[in-house]
């Protein structure tokens, strides 16, 4: 056989795989500038909305379907210029994910959130993660950081003009999203889901390190944003429902390998530590009534969802440690399918 055949075929065997049965084409590695079915599409920053982000249609709906919208936040590694973030996570994340979405029928949506390094108010203003001065007024002087402040709206604002345009194309869209992440990607989504739960159908999180509670305190104990509640009056326009909290389905999962500090957001010494994620209260709180370690915190947050009368889904990863791999990212969708959409 020819070299450029057994090219040819490796591509072929690479994004569509063998099964029984004939399956719709998967997407294939490139990227589109414009609203187009089963084509990957880059939406650069506009003046509305200043992240960028990507978004995969599925090539099965067509005019008159109801689309189920699919949002999957996710962190990034440190890069110097936010094109390059944008650039790194479309084959490691944003393919393998647009795959799924064409196999299950859901659009699928991954803004890419920025992350600051290295002064004391870069790293506090990490909007990959929610952090709490990229939301609240902050102590320092962010005019610098405008482009990491209120991450949570232009999230809104992505899933809303998105929506407009399917609907645009003849394509109505369910009124709740599915929301799912991973590591920093899955502490936006349990941060998200609890700010805005009348927007959520389901949230999948995995492996997030550390959980924020829809309570305004634990055992005495005050829980501020971004661990909890009691202060959220400080952050305009959430619509904080604990009644609403409790009809979200979820999905908790982690590897059980994932026991290292060097993946927990919370430090082991608060008092020693520069408070970029948590208030050293809020990471004193962590450590004693919540765990210390990634899988300990996953499983107590369980406890809480079933404590309240949710029935979620916890699953512990046999020989994972805090990687993203693809039997994770599979059981998402298997999750999402048996959910109902409104």
């Amino acid at each position: 056989m020819r070299a450029k055949h057994k090219a040819l075929l490796l591509v072929l065997l690479l994004y569509f795989p063998r099964t029984g049965q004939c399956n719709p084409p998967l997407p294939p590695p490139e990227i589109s500038n414009h609203f187009e079915l089963g084509k990957i599409v880059l939406q650069n920053p506009t003046r509305e909305i200043k992240y960028s982000y990507y978004y995969y249609i599925p090539t099965s709906l067509k005019k008159g379907d109801s689309a189920r919208l699919l949002l999957s936040t996710d962190g990034g590694p440190k890069y110097d210029k936010y094109d390059e973030l944008v650039k790194s996570l479309f084959l490691s994340r944003v393919v393998p994910l647009a795959k799924l979405a064409e196999q299950h029928g859901y659009v699928f949506i991954m803004p890419i959130l920025p992350r600051n390094y290295g002064s004391d108010s870069a790293s506090k203003m990490n909007a990959q993660m929610f952090n709490r001065w990229t939301l609240m007024r902050a102590p320092f002087d962010t005019r610098k950081y405008e482009f990491d402040n209120r991450p949570d709206l232009v999230l809104l604002k992505i899933v809303d003009h998105l929506s407009a345009e399917l609907v645009k194309n003849q394509i109505s869209v369910k009124k709740k999203i599915f929301m799912a992440g991973f590591s920093s990607g899955a502490v936006v989504a349990n941060r998200f889901s609890i700010l805005y739960p009348d927007r959520i159908a389901a949230v999948a999180i995995g492996s997030a390190g550390v959980f924020m509670y829809p309570l305004s305190s634990w055992k005495g104990t005050q829980l501020t944003y971004p661990l909890g509640i009691a202060d959220i009056d400080k952050i305009p326009r959430p619509k904080i429902s604990l009644n609403e909290f409790k009809k979200i389905p979820h999905f908790i999962f982690v590897g059980d390998q994932d026991l290292a500090n060097g993946h927990s957001p919370v430090p082991e010494d608060p008092e020693n530590d520069n408070e970029a994620l948590f208030e050293k209260a809020q990471s004193r709180a962590i450590l004693k009534y919540f765990g210390k370690t990634n899988v300990e915190r996953a499983q107590k947050f369980t406890e809480y969802l079933r404590s309240i009368g949710i029935k979620p889904k916890f699953t512990l990863f046999k020989g994972q440690g805090h990687e993203y791999n693809d039997e994770m990212k599979r059981s998402i969708f298997e999750y999402f399918d048996s959910v109902p959409a409104n």
